[in-house]
């Protein structure tokens, strides 16, 4: 069969009677939807469907507080409606109310994704105030996904209440918009009687080559636009340009006061767009942000915006802060695509006013939507330092995810060194590595369990910067493990600390209790003193001074027992004074002062021996690099004695007390005591007032706690 011999007609076959049953169903299932469709929409545009319609916005509560309400709805809601006492309220009171508002619109023009408002006209409303609202993670698109067409706009008279600007006064509005199919149209006039006028044009087609900007502010101190931007200060606006959308160049000026708080060049090159200039807000904002920002900061970027994606660079440039940013903000979705920034913080006392630093840098990585972004930073510094304490070679990192306040902050970081602490606590501390999660607010960083390794140290920390003003705290609970340190011996030292609020809430204190048990003691005099190996417990307290105090410190020996309080300054010096018991010289007043390993030392001893009635014994020793330089005086059986001289302390040797002058009822003796095991030896001639030939001497002998003096005259 050929194509030519198809017959030109064909008998259609006959649709089988049940098949055609179905098909009517199919058919009038439909045809009743559609009809209760109709009757649905029909009803909704009623005088109940309009009361219904007007309860539902009522009913509406979104998170961020604000709340909505209609009186009343007449006419038709699919073309010309009247609102009757439109509302809106915040959790503190009423925001806006419009006593009638005329809409002229075609809601069904959003099954086409556009929002088309032909006209809508207040003749009379107020603003009570500006709104209150709630923090929210609800968070839409910065650029809306539909198209807009506001033919007019207008509010006759504008109410502007006294809660505003302090003085109630007049205004009017007028504006429209076009946005859609790669045209921006907008325009917006506005003007408050005696304090502001506003008026901005942007008409923005590429396929016409169009381009014209135009914004033009003026405010006085006391106008809404000041309210607004929180500065009580005239303020001044001008954007204008001219050329089309191939090539146009225009500017941007801002006057706040006296102040020139924008000065900035603007160009568009087919659809990539350049900003440069200068941004002076320094005279406007205090503390941090004035000194970051002063005397000004340098613009310079670029960006391209195709489909509501914002691609391009920015750099800011001050004397104390250098910061970039390249990537990708996503307005569609408000969400960072690969932005990354990195700063240099130039003058670090410009961050904390206490604070120091060498080649401060952060590189940061933001990727997801911006309250919940993903987030990687590194941070280095070759130094940084608050007051006196510093960090060397300093690196930090981490990963995480932007949330509400707290955001946790989660840290690797290693300093090489750590300064400023004094040799003993230096050494300890190198290789300083702290583990853990951070948690940051806009005024703080916390560190709760922390771990902590170095050198020397093992343990956890507590930390808390106050960003505020640069101030931190440290709690340690950890253990230092075998220490040496050098001219005092070995020591091992278990702490544990907690940091608490200051005085009225102010500061931090860190309180806690610490352990040290001497496992060598290299100094002689001390262990002469101890008799063996000394064990030492103290309350601890960091004030918000730094200084850190030793409360109800007590300390044992197999010789002695002392209790007492005392501090250790900032520069890592001790001062101590206690009373206690030693096993040769009784009891005894103690008071210590410079560093641990050789301090100054005041010593009182009410009777240190019975045999020569020795009693209220003052010494005082100053440290020098043979060991201490001392004087002494009290009382004895032969009446008052005073005496000076040194105690030489060498290294791997036992101690000399070298007595220069011993004088008591006119006798004088000098020479060396030598230490031993058992206690001192030596041979101290004598000079005698009765005696010329110098020929008068003194054994002495301390044995096992008992004295032993002999005394021998070589002539008649």
């Amino acid at each position: 069969m050929t194509w030519d011999s198809l017959p030109e007609t064909v008998e259609a076959a006959p649709v089988p009677p049940r098949r055609r049953h179905w098909g009517r169903i199919v058919l009038g299932a439909v045809l009743g939807l559609l009809l209760v469709l109709l009757a649905a929409l029909g009803l909704v545009d009623t005088a109940i469907g309009h009361r219904m319609i007007a309860d539902t916005i009522s009913g509406l509560r979104p998170a961020n507080g604000l709340r909505y309400s209609i009186g009343r709805i007449e006419g038709s809601i699919y073309n010309r409606a009247t609102l009757i006492d439109v509302r809106v309220r915040d959790p503190k009171g009423l925001v806006f109310a419009a006593p009638r508002a005329d809409l002229h619109w075609s809601p069904l023009r959003w099954l086409d994704n556009r929002l088309d408002i032909t006209s809508l006209r207040i003749p009379s409303a107020t603003l009570a105030k500006l709104p209150e609202t709630r923090p929210t993670e609800t968070k839409g698109p910065i650029l809306p996904g539909f198209d807009i067409r506001i033919g007019a706009l207008a509010v006759d008279r504008l109410i502007v209440g006294r809660a505003v600007t302090g003085v109630e006064r007049i205004g009017r509005l007028r504006a429209r918009a076009d946005i859609h199919n790669r045209r921006a149209l907008i325009d917006l006039a506005a003007m408050v009687a005696g304090s502001d006028r506003l008026r901005v044009h942007l008409d923005a087609e590429p396929d016409r080559n169009r381009l014209e900007v135009a914004a033009q502010a003026r405010g006085s101190a006391k106008g809404v636009l000041a309210k607004l931007a929180g500065v009580a200060r005239p303020i001044a606006l001008d954007i204008a340009g001219k050329g089309s959308w191939q090539s146009w160049q225009g500017s941007a000026i801002a006057d706040v006061g006296p102040t020139r708080l924008v000065d900035l060049a603007l160009t568009n090159r087919a659809g990539a767009y350049t900003l440069s200039g200068v941004l002076t807000p320094a005279p406007l904002v205090h503390g941090k942000l004035e000194r970051l920002t002063a005397p000004r900061v340098l613009v310079n970027g670029g960006a391209t915006l195709v489909d509501r994606q914002l691609k391009g660079t920015l750099a800011l440039r001050s004397v104390s802060l250098s910061l970039t940013a390249d990537g990708t903000l996503d307005l569609a979705e408000s969400a960072y695509r690969t932005v990354r920034l990195h700063a240099t913080l130039l003058r670090p006392p410009a961050l904390f006013p206490n604070m120091t630093g060498r080649a401060i840098e952060l590189r940061t990585i933001l990727d997801g939507r911006f309250a919940t972004a993903a987030f990687d930073y590194r941070l280095t510094a070759v130094r940084f330092a608050f007051d006196n304490t510093g960090f060397e070679d300093f690196h930090a990192a981490g990963r995480g995810h932007l949330s509400k306040q707290p955001v946790l902050l989660p840290i690797h970081a290693v300093a090489a060194r750590v300064t400023g602490v004094g040799d003993v606590a230096g050494g300890i501390l190198r290789n300083l590595t702290i583990d853990g999660v951070l948690r940051v607010t806009s005024k703080l960083v916390i560190g709760d369990d922390l771990k902590l390794t170095s050198d020397k140290l093992n343990g956890r920390i507590n930390l808390l910067l106050d960003l505020s003003d640069g101030r931190y705290d440290i709690g340690l609970n950890g253990g230092l493990g075998r220490y040496r340190i050098p001219g005092l011996g070995v020591v091992d030292v278990q702490t544990t600390l907690k940091a608490v609020p200051g005085p009225g809430g102010h500061g931090t204190r860190v309180v806690g209790q610490g352990t040290a048990r001497m496992l060598t003691l290299e100094n002689a005099f001390f262990r002469s003193l101890a008799g063996g190996l000394p064990r030492l417990v103290s309350g601890l307290e960091r004030t918000p001074d730094g200084i850190l105090h030793l409360n109800h410190l007590v300390l044992t020996a197999p010789q002695i027992r002392i209790t007492g309080n005392g501090y250790r300054r900032r520069d890592g010096t001790f001062h101590f004074e206690g009373v206690g018991q030693q096993a040769t010289y009784g009891p005894l007043t103690l008071k210590l002062d410079g560093k641990i390993d050789h301090p100054t030392l005041d010593l009182v001893f009410k009777s240190p021996n019975d045999t020569m009635g020795l009693s209220d014994v003052v010494a005082h020793l100053d440290p020098t690099a043979e060991g201490f330089t001392f004087t002494a005086r009290g009382g004895s059986r032969l009446g008052a004695f005073s005496g000076n001289g040194a105690i030489l302390l060498p290294k791997g040797g036992d101690g000399t007390i070298a007595i220069a002058d011993l004088a008591v009822s006119g006798t004088h003796a000098k020479g060396p005591l030598r230490s031993c095991p058992a206690g001192s030896t030596g041979r101290l001639p004598l000079r005698v007032a009765a005696c010329r030939a110098h020929c008068c001497s003194v054994r002495w002998a301390s044995i096992s706690g008992s004295k032993r003096i002999w005394m021998r005259r070589r002539h008649d």
